[in-house]
């Protein structure tokens, strides 16, 4: 024994819920592209920002740009890995990278290469780099017995 319109009402019920299911992903699906795309452009602004400091600054100071360029979150952790905005932003800091590169050679009159890390150990960002371009900073002070 059914009731007439039950099994319709069901059906429509039934239509509304999965519409509405569907809608919510989409929702969410938007909302985290919105905010991956708002990672992007802040990635990229410091990135520009690195570039703009690096050649307003001395040697230390560009030094200093290039290394947080390189080491501002890691390909993957800040974007999905392998997506197309992680390509856009990575391709963002190859750029600001080979500017501040190119902004360490004219001040310097150095040439250590395109891998920054050629550049931190060639200028001294190390412990007693070779060139003595920067002098060595001691980060600890010696431990001394009385």
């Amino acid at each position: 024994m059914t009731i007439p319109g039950t099994k319709c009402s069901v059906v429509l019920a039934m239509v509304s819920l999965c519409a509405t299911a569907i809608l919510l992903i989409a929702c969410w699906y938007n909302l985290m592209l919105k905010l991956r795309i708002a990672f992007a452009r802040e990635q990229i602004e410091t990135f520009e920002l690195m570039q703009a400091r690096a050649d307003a600054s001395d040697v230390r100071g560009a030094l200093e740009c290039l290394e947080y360029t390189v080491s501002y979150y890691p390909t993957g952790t800040k974007q999905v890995a392998d997506s197309a905005l992680n390509e856009i932003v990575e391709t963002a800091r190859q750029h600001s990278m080979k500017d501040i590169i190119a902004t360490l050679r004219r001040k310097t009159g150095e040439d250590f290469g395109s891998d920054p890390e050629s550049w931190k150990e060639g200028l001294g960002s190390g412990p007693g780099g070779p060139t003595g371009l920067l002098p060595r900073v001691e980060t600890e002070k010696p431990l001394t017995l009385r």
